[in-house]
């Protein structure tokens, strides 16, 4: 008996139509609409508030480096020593003051004291600067004499009234050139000595355990241990791509919408209460879009499983990153230092007010809120989305992270820095298969950063 074949095999059925999924392209237009609104005002805000707010912020950025190295100086025992590893730094303030001092004279108080302080002699455009500025007369004498007496050394030295570090810098200065070898008793800050010291010590540890843990993860990956999970939302199609791109577009114009609109609304209650309720808003917003997407925190890279081991990842990863990100900074300053000098909203906020509801906001925002909707948005989203396009997971990393740098406001020469935290939190999600390591990662940087900056600014 011959059996018939099955309805499956029959040559003469047509196979079923699969019906194909439209594309959607909205996200991805949002998202090079709202990635390029977000760049130009990074560059806005770094560069046209330079012609008169930045000046005052600048000048106390540098007034605050000199007394902590002098400081560090005076309690080392051996200035000299010192005071030669710190000469491109002397170079570096006085280029910065001697670009603002036509238009703000007080700017010329401290190039004249570091060049000073430097050996350096005083140019006619230093003196003329400085006649300019409040009781310049007074500065111009104290600083252009060479050889006064000993009394007439501590007459002009009391002609400087100001208070500030600058000012008793400069009355040492003409003190020691009359001869008086106690002059640099004053000057000491034992405070802030003790705060470089111990900001020293936790760089200095931060920098020891990254070397180890570099060289650990090296010495694993050689042993075949250590080998890259790959990312956790990995679209499989165009369609989900596209979720993923529209998903990203939606947190990103709910955070410009947030930080918009909120303290405004907020602001004559307390500024500090409305950049509370921003971080919190951007937060709930995270969540429901997520939610609304159809995705879940699971899809992205958050959850528990092996939540210690991945925290262990994130730490270890912070300590290998922050000296990386701190060369390229200063590589990124010095290369670039014909522009304006970086700053960062943060440390201008806390250079007016070092209040506790102000600390913990940065904190909250900066420790808290930031690391886990960065991490979500350019981690957890677009170097997946941006993968899933070009297929090329380096290429996705170093974009994604170029992105993040360039649309914080610090400024053009701390981009480079930011795109190496950026990068190595790639580096890690897709090393781990999940998003806590960055996250965590990414709270501990800026949770250190954050705290050194209050420290040296208390």
């Amino acid at each position: 008996m011959i059996e018939q074949p099955s309805d499956s095999l029959n040559p003469t059925e047509k196979p079923p139509i699969t019906k194909v999924q439209s594309r959607n392209p909205l996200g991805w237009v949002l998202l090079v609409i709202l990635f390029s609104l977000a760049i130009l005002n990074s560059l806005a805000t770094y560069l046209m508030p330079r012609k008169a707010e930045a000046p005052e912020a600048n000048l106390r950025q540098e007034t605050m480096q000199v007394e902590l190295i002098v400081s560090m100086q005076r309690l080392s025992g051996d200035s000299s020593i010192l005071r030669e590893s710190n000469k491109s730094t002397w170079s570096t303030i006085i280029e910065r003051t001697e670009k603002i001092q036509k238009k703000d004279p007080e700017a010329a108080k401290i190039t004249a004291v570091l060049k000073r302080e430097a050996g350096q002699k005083l140019a006619k455009a230093d003196l003329a600067a400085l006649a300019r500025a409040n009781n310049g007369d007074a500065w111009e004498t104290v600083l252009s004499i060479e050889k006064p007496s000993l009394a007439q050394a501590k007459e002009l030295a009391n002609r400087i009234t100001e208070k500030d570090f600058i000012a008793t810098l400069a009355k040492a200065q003409v003190r020691e050139r009359g001869g008086d070898k106690g002059a640099r008793a004053e000057l000491i800050s034992t405070k802030k000595g003790m705060v470089a010291i111990l900001v020293g010590a936790v760089i200095g540890f931060i920098l020891l355990t990254g070397a180890i843990c570099w060289v650990a993860y090296f010495i694993a990956r050689k042993a075949g241990e250590f080998v890259p999970k790959g990312l956790p939302l990995d679209p499989p199609d165009g369609p989900t791509l596209d979720r993923v791109a529209l998903l990203a577009a939606g947190l990103f114009m709910g955070f410009m919408v947030l930080s918009t609109a909120i303290p405004p609304m907020l602001r004559s209650v307390s500024t500090v209460f409305a950049s509370g309720v921003t971080g919190a808003a951007m937060l709930v917003w995270t969540g429901v879009a997520i939610k609304l997407s159809g995705f879940t925190l699971a899809d992205l890279g958050i959850q528990r499983t092996d939540l210690g081991k991945n925290i262990l990842w994130g730490v270890g990863a912070f300590t290998m990153e922050l000296p990386l990100a701190g060369l390229f900074a200063v590589i990124g300053t010095q290369v670039l230092s014909f522009l304006p000098a970086p700053s960062h909203p943060a440390s201008n906020t806390l250079m007016e007010d070092q209040s506790p509801a102000v600390v913990m906001t940065l904190l909250f925002f900066g420790a808290f809120v930031a690391p886990i909707w960065e991490e979500i948005m350019f981690r957890g989203l677009l170097f997946p989305a941006i993968k899933g396009v070009t297929r090329r997971l380096v290429f996705s990393g170093f974009a994604s992270s170029l992105i993040f740098a360039m649309i914080h406001p610090q400024g053009i020469p701390i981009w480079f820095a930011l795109a190496t935290v950026g990068g190595a939190s790639c580096m890690l999600l897709n090393q781990t298969r999940s998003l806590v390591p960055s996250i965590v990662m990414h709270a501990c940087h800026n949770f250190t950063l954050l705290c050194i900056t209050v420290t040296l600014f208390s």
